[in-house]
């Protein structure tokens, strides 16, 4: 299609298309339910170079952000990861636990500090001693762990996991690396306590295959292709003498050039947020601030805002005392909008305080527990806050309809903007013309 004479391609309308058609997503499930909407997507971008709102600098700053953050980390190849994979195996993993392999111990501990008085030191080593000779009296090391053990090994029967060399202070892992596989120790001390290690079994450092997608997943979640990423870019713009701002300018044309995908992305970050932009400052910002066009179309659509159900407009107060509950009620009296009751009370009530806590809105039956009971007569216990236990509704029950437009502001103000973004897309069909080639369009994922 063309949209005031501008082309759009098949491999974008496709890329929009199926992105929103997949699982999840409700644009529409034809071609043909898809076409009205892409085509007033496309209208209001184009209002937006129009009004040139790709100019303003708040945009470019906006867009920029977004797409070196798509583009940075695709500065780093795959070749670059792998090699910073294999490093990590080679000078990480094999160079700290090298020949001597992991360890899958438990032990059953009993804490004693350095400085502990003799009789405390006695009865640790006591304990620790008892707990041994059940052990090889034939008791389970798991079952004395579980019941002795003074830490929070305990509850998984000592169960330490598997570790490495330089994991554990030097006496515990001595001792649980010449453990031999099965079998526990006699007791000994490290500047912990006493204890007694089980060791389950040793075991080589698993092959750089088997680990290559642990170690890979691993580095992606500390970021390291960003921060790779970040080095290359920041090398790149000095050694070509380029601004950080003309080096991803350069590098995003370059990949969009080589990767549909990627140029069908960066060109929905692109005209996403013109849309975005456009839309809040020439619609939805004007609807929602314009009350008497809110109020007119209300009048004219009052069946849209009918309900089977009664419901309470107002507020419910939850005061410190009965005093504040009083002053509070006197005062709203006095303030005939409803929807100035609760910087009232703030201003008024709560001004040096917070005497009364306020919640203004619209309730159903069921959105609140004081509502329920005291407005709807529902018995439910409806428990208190000890810092503000008098609590009262006040407002109206309106049974069928809303008696004021702003009963129901949430919801007219957004049928409202959608109300005026439809009026102006219907003024953009007749300013920028569309055309659309029908046989190509039949061809959309049929090629």
């Amino acid at each position: 299609m063309t949209v005031n004479g501008k082309p759009v391609t098949r491999g974008e309308f496709e890329y929009e298309f199926n992105k929103n058609n997949s699982d999840g997503a409700s644009e529409g499930s034809t071609v043909e339910d898809y076409l009205p909407m892409f085509i007033n997507y496309k209208l209001k971008v184009q209002a937006a170079y129009t009004a040139r709102y790709d100019t303003l600098t708040s945009y470019k700053e906006e867009f920029r952000k977004y797409r070196d953050a798509l583009i940075q980390p695709m500065l780093v190849t795959d070749e670059d990861m792998e090699k910073q994979v294999r490093d990590y195996y080679d000078n990480v993993l094999y160079a700290n636990i090298g020949e001597k392999g992991l360890c899958h111990a438990g032990h059953i501990f009993i804490g004693l500090r350095q400085n502990a008085p003799a009789a405390d030191m006695e009865k640790a080593k006591g304990r620790i001693d008892s707990i041994y000779a059940a052990l090889k009296g034939g008791a389970v090391f798991e079952e004395l762990a579980k019941k002795h053990s003074q830490d929070g090994t305990a509850q998984r029967g000592g169960d330490l996991g598997t570790f490495g060399p330089g994991q554990m202070v030097k006496e515990f892992e001595e001792v649980a690396y010449g453990t031999a596989d099965s079998t526990f120790s006699a007791p000994f001390r490290t500047n912990f306590g006493w204890h007694i290690v089980k060791t389950y079994e040793h075991k080589p450092l698993d092959s750089f295959e088997i680990l290559h997608d642990q170690i890979k997943t691993f580095l992606e979640r500390q970021r390291l292709r960003e921060r790779m990423a970040a080095n290359i870019a920041d090398s790149l713009s000095r050694e070509r003498g380029m601004s950080m701002e003309d080096l991803m300018d350069v590098e995003c044309e370059r990949i969009c050039a080589q990767d549909a995908e990627t140029r069908f992305l960066v060109k929905e970050y692109r005209e996403g947020l013109l849309l975005f932009e456009i839309c809040d400052r020439e619609v939805w910002i004007p609807a929602k601030a314009d009350e008497a066009g809110q109020e007119k179309y209300f009048k004219s659509h009052k069946k849209d805002y009918t309900w089977t159900e009664p419901r309470f407009m107002g507020v419910v107060l939850q005061a410190a005392d009965e005093q504040a509950m009083k002053e509070t009620e006197a005062l709203l009296k006095k303030v005939k909008d409803h929807r100035l009751w609760v910087d009232t009370v703030k201003n008024v009530i709560n001004a040096d305080s917070v005497r009364v806590r306020v919640e203004y809105r619209l309730f159903a039956k069921g959105d609140n527990r004081f509502v329920d009971t005291q407005v709807f007569g529902v018995e439910k216990k409806a428990a208190k806050l000890p810092k503000f236990p008098v609590v009262k509704c006040v407002g109206e029950v309106l049974k069928k309809k809303p008696s004021k437009w702003y009963d129901v502001l949430p919801q007219v103000q957004q049928d409202y903007q959608r109300y005026q973004e439809n009026k102006w897309v219907e003024e953009l069909r007749k300013v920028y013309p569309v055309v659309v080639n029908e046989e190509v369009l039949k061809t959309v994922n049929k090629h």
